[in-house]
């Protein structure tokens, strides 16, 4: 049983890793442009984030 659970889990964190590189792969120029900026200015707030990356921004919920 333990060797089943341990496939599975395998399965899992190995199709994970698969995505996470392809991800990265896919938006290399975006994170090389975060990298470049967060060199630049260490930290960043996330509207800076969206601006840099040309991305919408989501809407923000507060609490009344």
């Amino acid at each position: 049983m333990a060797s089943r659970v341990d496939s599975a889990v395998r399965a899992i964190v190995d199709s994970a890793y698969s995505k996470s590189r392809e991800l990265m792969a896919k938006n290399r120029d975006k994170l090389e442009k975060l990298a470049q900026a967060l060199v630049e200015h260490e930290t960043l707030q996330a509207e800076e984030v969206y601006e840099l990356l040309g991305i919408t921004p989501r809407q923000i919920h507060k609490l009344s």
